[in-house]
């Protein structure tokens, strides 16, 4: 499990480091920070994550270029931001992100942070493994339609060219 920490304040990020590790008891094989928007698209463009949680306001970037520019609606994410206007959070869930809090978060809002992270990675497998299994279903739709005509032809024509023919060995 990857989980990309988009987080310009070096104490933040230690922090949600921190929190991640506890609430994924040392699943997350790799925790990724970036400061930047650009950092963050960069490390996304290269791997593939299980979670992101990305700050709005970063050093290069301000809440409308965040929320216009990161992947939201490829990696299951989590916004904070302590902007105090609550529209950038949902601007930001209208572009994919799964879940929003205020920062900072509150010791008391850490079991519902914990949760709602553990909740993003396991929806989102689960969204995952939904579409693999959707396409193999078309695959197996297609071959049993494939299969039928081939039938339906040896039924009203007969398969040609086998008759009087010995096996081989």
């Amino acid at each position: 499990m990857r989980i990309l920490i988009v987080e310009d304040a070096p104490t933040q990020q230690l922090l949600l480091t921190e929190m991640v590790r506890a609430v994924f008891n040392g699943d997350a094989q790799e925790i990724v920070c970036a400061g930047t928007l650009k950092e963050s698209q960069e490390i996304v463009a290269g791997r593939r994550m299980s979670l992101a949680i990305v700050d709005l306001q970063l050093a290069d970037a301000d809440p409308h270029k965040t929320i216009a520019e990161f992947p939201f609606g490829e990696i299951p994410t989590i916004v904070l931001t302590a902007m105090t206007d609550p529209r950038f959070g949902f601007w930001a869930l209208n572009k994919g992100a799964m879940y929003y809090f205020r920062k900072p978060i509150q010791k008391e809002d850490w079991n519902d942070f914990g949760a709602t992270a553990a909740n993003a990675v396991r929806n989102h497998a689960l969204q995952v493994s939904h579409t693999r299994l959707c396409k193999a279903v078309e695959k197996i739709n297609a071959l049993d339609n494939d299969l039928k005509k081939v039938v339906e032809v040896i039924k009203t024509e007969g398969v040609s060219g086998c008759q009087g023919a010995k096996p081989t060995s």
